[in-house]
């Protein structure tokens, strides 16, 4: 008799210790693609091909877990040295503003960008306004919480830049390399960018370019 109860008292603290084992269990979703997903599980080891069932509900955003990473927006300062490929023009220096906005698909992000520009050499000013596109090639796929990511970028824009009062239309094409830092593991951080320049500037009859290297730094902050 007392062995039964013992074996009861036994079964009834195993049931106990595997339900509280059970509330304990996370996944974190580290990446999505198509009906695949890659988590991190905390309740054990999962054995590949095997099918579990998950008994519980799932929020899409529960209450432990960063705010996503869905959409992003930054405004950037740059510094450019650059030379014309006019013969007999010296290199010079020039101050850029751009800000993105743009869709995170983790691995990948693209948007729309708006850039300024001003230039002053030998009393003479220069300034440019572009728009057009940028993307993002994440090397470490930018997920939320994620305190790091890298990769390459490009930029391909067109406006117009005045010189001597003199309108041109401008042609930017701009690969280069990135780094973001995020503040914690927030959504705020900071992103250091440095890429090659090129720029066709196009007249009436004529067209010249100018070539360099491009150094900026950004504010950024995704919601």
């Amino acid at each position: 008799m007392q062995t039964k109860v013992l074996k009861k008292i036994a079964i009834a603290t195993l049931i106990f210790l595997s339900s509280l084992t059970a509330q304990a269990q996370k996944i974190k979703v580290r990446k999505v693609k198509g009906q695949q997903a890659v988590i991190d599980f905390s309740g054990g080891v999962l054995v590949p091909g095997q099918v579990y069932k998950i008994e519980d509900e799932f929020s899409d955003t529960p209450s432990d877990s960063s705010p996503s990473r869905r959409y992003y927006f930054d405004i950037s300062a740059g510094f450019l040295n650059h030379k014309s490929d006019i013969s007999g023009t010296s290199s010079v220096t020039q101050i850029d503003v751009t800000s993105t906005f743009g869709w995170n698909f983790q691995d990948f992000e693209f948007g729309p960008a708006l850039g300024y520009s001003f230039t002053s050499t030998g009393g003479n000013s220069t300034t440019s306004l572009v728009v057009g596109a940028y993307g993002d090639w994440n090397i470490i796929p930018n997920l939320s919480g994620e305190p790091f990511t890298y990769g390459m970028s490009i930029f391909l824009m067109t406006g117009q830049e005045t010189v001597l009062d003199k309108d041109l239309t401008l042609v930017r094409v701009q690969p280069g390399l990135f780094t973001k830092w995020f503040l914690g593991g927030s959504n705020t951080g900071f992103r250091v960018n440095l890429a090659y320049r090129y720029d066709k500037y196009l007249t009436s009859g004529s067209s010249s370019g100018s070539n360099g290297i491009v150094g900026t730094f950004s504010i950024i902050h995704y919601f």
